[in-house]
C-alpha cells in the first residue's frame, strides 16, 4: 500500500482531504476528519528493519521532499519524517491494517467488570503471539505488529492535547491516541483489585463524571466512561441526529465506537437482549481460518478458566502499557520478556481451610465443568490444592492438574503480596516447568477444558487448537511476522537492503493464497 504503482485503476496521490504523497482520496470517504481537528496529517513512523546494505542512516528515498502541491507536504522535511523510520501520512495506512477481534458476553455486570479487567496484561501477550505485520509501504520494518501503526495513524490530538504546546484553557494534555491501551481498570467485588493498579494518570471529562455520579454509577465506572469523552465525536450523520436516548445508544456509541483500546467494555443496548460485553482487540489478523478459530477459542476458553478458577491476573497498568510496546518488537515471542504475575490463584482460597469466594457473580453453565474434589489429592506442601466456594454451594471446586511440578509454597508464602516478574512468553503461556515456578496459561486452560463434559471429537478439535498455540508460543513454529520476514529475506530478488520489490510482493502474497486456500499456518 502506498509504493509505486499499487493501486488499480491508478489515481494520483493528489487528493485534498488526505493530502497524502502515497494514498488518493479515492480509497477514503472524502472527509478531512482526522487532521482537521489535529491541526496536520498524522505522523506515523515505524522503524527500519537495517540489513546489510541498507543504508544507515536510512532517509525514504520514495519520499518526494520538495514537492509544494498540497502545504501538508512540507510537513515531511520539517520532522514530520524521521531518519531510519518508515514514514507513512494517512489514516488509510493505519485502517487499512486487519486485525482480529472477540467480544465475550458476561452473565452480568460485574462479571463483565471482572473479565475486562483480568484479560487485560493478556492482551500484549496474545499480540505478540498474533504477530503478522513486518511489511509496510514496499518496506521490511524493525517491528512485527500493526498497532502503533493505527494508532498513529488515527491520532486526532491538538498540540495542545499532545503537550507540543502549552495548554491555554481549551484543551486538556492526553497522553494517548484514540486508538491506545486502556487507561484504567473497572474494579469488580471479586476483591482482586487495588488502587496502586491504576497507576497512571486518568483524565475525564468532569460533566459526564458529574452526571453519571448523579446517576449512581459507581467512582471507576464513572471515571471509565467519561473518559471516553475526553474526545470530540468524529463524524456526525445527520440522520442520527435527533435521537431519544432512552430508547437508543446511538450518542454513546458515537464515541464509544472511536475509542478503540485494547479491550472495549460494551454495556447493553436499550431494548436488546444482548448483555455486558467484553471485546478482546489487540490481535493481528491471521493467514488461515485455522489459526483465527484457534486464537478465538484459546481467548473463550482463558475467561472461562479465569471466571471458573477465580484467576487474578492484575499488574499495574503502566506494566501493560510496557508489555504492549515489547510486544511489537522483532520476534518478541523468542526475545521478549513481559511483566506478568505469578501468584495468580486466588490468595485466601488456596489455605488448606478454604475461605469463602468473595465474588457474587454466579458462574451458571461454567460449573458443570468443575469436577467434585478429591480428597485424597494432596499437593506437595500437604495442603490441598488451590480451591474455590461457590456461592451457595456447599461443594468445594478444584484446580484439576498436578501443581507438584511448581513451588506452590514458595509463590503464595506472603498470601497479600502481588508477586510481579518480567518472563518469557513460551515461560508464560507454557509454563516454567523445570523452574518450578508459573503453571503456564496453556496447561491451566487445558485442565479447565478436561474437566468440562465434552464430546470426543469436539475435544480433540479443540484440542488441536490449543497443540498450534503451545508450538506457537514454543518458536517450534513461526509467527505469521517471522515467515513473511523469512520469505522476503529468502527471495532471490532480495537485495538485503530492507526493500520488498513488487516482484517479491507478489510471490509472497501467491504463498499467501496458497497457505490460506489448504488452511495451512505458516511455518
Amino acid at each position: 500500500m502506498g509504493k509505486g504503482d499499487w493501486l488499480s485503476p491508478y489515481f494520483p496521490a493528489d487528493g485534498k482531504y488526505f493530502q497524502s504523497m502515497f494514498l488518493p482520496d479515492q480509497i477514503i470517504n472524502p472527509h478531512p476528519r482526522f487532521r482537521q481537528r489535529r491541526g496536520s496529517k498524522v505522523e506515523i513512523n515505524t522503524p527500519i528493519f537495517h540489513d546489510v546494505n541498507t543504508p544507515a542512516p536510512f532517509i525514504d528515498p520514495s519520499i518526494t521532499w520538495d514537492r509544494d502541491l498540497f502545504p501538508g507536504d512540507s510537513e515531511a522535511k520539517n520532522g514530520a519524517a524521521k531518519p531510519n523510520h518508515i514514514y507513512m501520512d494517512a489514516t488509510g495506512f493505519g485502517m487499512g491494517c486487519c486485525c482480529l477481534q472477540v467480544t465475550f458476553q458476561a452473565s452480568d455486570l460485574n462479571e463483565a467488570r471482572r473479565m475486562y479487567d483480568q484479560l487485560a496484561p493478556i492482551t500484549a501477550i496474545a499480540m505478540a503471539l498474533s504477530a503478522s505485520t513486518p511489511i509496510l509501504r514496499g518496506y521490511l520494518a524493525d517491528t512485527d505488529c500493526r498497532w502503533n501503526i493505527i494508532s498513529s495513524s488515527v491520532d486526532d490530538r491538538t498540540p495542545e492535547e499532545r503537550g507540543l504546546k502549552p495548554l491555554s484553557g481549551d484543551f486538556k494534555r492526553i497522553l494517548k491516541s484514540r486508538y491506545g491501551t486502556i487507561d484504567s481498570y473497572l474494579g469488580s467485588n471479586d476483591g482482586f483489585f487495588r488502587e496502586e493498579f491504576n497507576d497512571i494518570d486518568l483524565v475525564y471529562d468532569e460533566e459526564s463524571y458529574k452526571t453519571l455520579k448523579d446517576n449512581g454509577v459507581d467512582e471507576m465506572l464513572a471515571k471509565h466512561i467519561s473518559h471516553l469523552f475526553i474526545r470530540d465525536p468524529l463524524v456526525i450523520y445527520k440522520e442520527l441526529l435527533d435521537q431519544d436516548n432512552e430508547q437508543s445508544s446511538d450518542h454513546f456509541e458515537n464515541i464509544q465506537s472511536t475509542n478503540w483500546q485494547n479491550l472495549r467494555f460494551k454495556p447493553p443496548p436499550p431494548n436488546s437482549d444482548i448483555g455486558w460485553r467484553v471485546e478482546f482487540r489487540s490481535m493481528d489478523i491471521q493467514l488461515t481460518d485455522f489459526e483465527n478459530a484457534a486464537f478465538s477459542v484459546f481467548i473463550a476458553l482463558l475467561t472461562r478458566a479465569i471466571l471458573s478458577y477465580d484467576l487474578d491476573f492484575y499488574i499495574p497498568i503502566s506494566k501493560m502499557d510496557v508489555n504492549m510496546e515489547r510486544a511489537h518488537d522483532r520476534d518478541a515471542v523468542l526475545v521478549q520478556k513481559f511483566f506478568f504475575r505469578k501468584n495468580i490463584f486466588p490468595r485466601k482460597n488456596i489455605l488448606s481451610t478454604p475461605h469463602q469466594s468473595q465474588s457474587s457473580s454466579k458462574r451458571g453453565s461454567i460449573n458443570s465443568c468443575d469436577q467434585e474434589p478429591n480428597a485424597d489429592q494432596k499437593s506437595s506442601n500437604g495442603s490441598l490444592t488451590p480451591v474455590h466456594i461457590y456461592e451457595g454451594e456447599d461443594a468445594t471446586k478444584k484446580l484439576l492438574f498436578d501443581l507438584n511440578y511448581f513451588d506452590f509454597a514458595t509463590i503464595n508464602t506472603q498470601l497479600e503480596k502481588v508477586i510481579i516478574e518480567e518472563i518469557t512468553l513460551n515461560e508464560i503461556m507454557n509454563g516454567q516447568v523445570s523452574s518450578g515456578g508459573f503453571p503456564g496459561l496453556l496447561p491451566i486452560v487445558q485442565n479447565y477444558l478436561d474437566s468440562c463434559n465434552i464430546d470426543i471429537e469436539s475435544l480433540s478439535k479443540l484440542n488441536k487448537y490449543l497443540d498450534f498455540i503451545k508450538l506457537r508460543s514454543s518458536g517450534a513454529l513461526k509467527t505469521n511476522a517471522r515467515f513473511f520476514r523469512d520469505f522476503v529475506m529468502n527471495h532471490p530478488d532480495y537485495k538485503n537492503d530492507s526493500v520488498v520489490s513488487e516482484k517479491i510482493i507478489f510471490d509472497l502474497l501467491s504463498k499467501c493464497s496458497e497457505l490460506t486456500d489448504l488452511n495451512i499456518p505458516p511455518s
